[in-house]
């Protein structure tokens, strides 16, 4: 399983609430190829899913099928993205 960033895990607390400990156990399950940032992924899913929990079903086949469409359809396939993710789950920790 991977690592699920504290910033995510705040940011899945706030749009699910008491689901929030299953939506996390689902996203450390996220399996991807290639070589890709794992948090921008994630990131990019709940973005797109917005809190709703049924849209979440749909990102999470959508990011196993192809990551690269999760991140072209939340904008953090361009340069910069370390900057939105920034704007949207607060710092990173260092």
């Amino acid at each position: 399983m991977a690592e699920v960033s504290a910033r995510i895990v705040r940011r899945v607390q706030a749009d699910f609430g008491t689901s929030a400990d299953r939506v996390v156990t689902r996203l450390a399950r996220v399996s991807l190829n290639g070589n890709v940032n794992h948090e921008r992924v994630l990131a990019a899913i709940l973005l797109r899913a917005k809190g709703d929990p049924r849209a979440l079903d749909g990102e999470f086949a959508l990011a196993e099928l192809d990551w690269r469409d999760t991140l072209m359809y939340t904008g953090l396939e361009y340069p910069g993205w370390e900057r939105m993710l920034d704007d949207e789950l607060g710092p990173a920790a260092d």
